[in-house]
């Protein structure tokens, strides 16, 4: 497993690891290796909630597989599933992360290639070019 970045949000100086956490998941390998790298984070976290932004493609690993690997490690965490209504799914996220008042997310990283990264933006790509919260990201 490669190593997770920790990106502080904008125009932030602290990070609040005990907070309520938010897991942005959409079933994907790297949505996967990113739940692993925060499980110690996640432990300490008041509240941890796994959002999933309804989505077309395929889910690798059920959001009900998340939850059971999080429950293995002692953590309590909730599902929930939002339709996609906003143009952007990042929108759906960052919606979701202020109604939960969350302190920080944990999210995979480049899920596509990096050439449809580049010319399409994504998820990724809009949340590190602008995030008021603190990120988690592994690829």
């Amino acid at each position: 497993m490669r190593t997770p970045l920790f990106l502080t949000g904008d125009g932030k100086t602290d990070f609040d690891p005990f907070g309520r956490a938010m897991v942005a998941w959409n079933g994907s390998y790297e949505a996967a290796n990113a739940l692993r790298a925060a499980v110690p984070m996640l432990k300490v976290a008041s509240r941890v909630r796994l959002i999933s932004v309804e989505e077309s493609k395929e889910e690798q690993f059920p959001s009900t597989a998340a939850l059971e690997y999080l429950s293995r490690h002692g953590i309590h965490a909730e599902l929930v599933q939002r339709p996609r209504l906003a143009d952007s799914i990042e929108e759906e996220l960052l919606e979701q992360a202020t109604i939960d008042r969350a302190s920080y997310i944990v999210m995979g990283g480049y899920g596509h290639a990096r050439a449809g990264e580049f010319l399409f933006g994504g998820v990724t790509r809009s949340l590190l070019q602008q995030c008021p919260l603190s990120l988690v990201i592994a690829h």
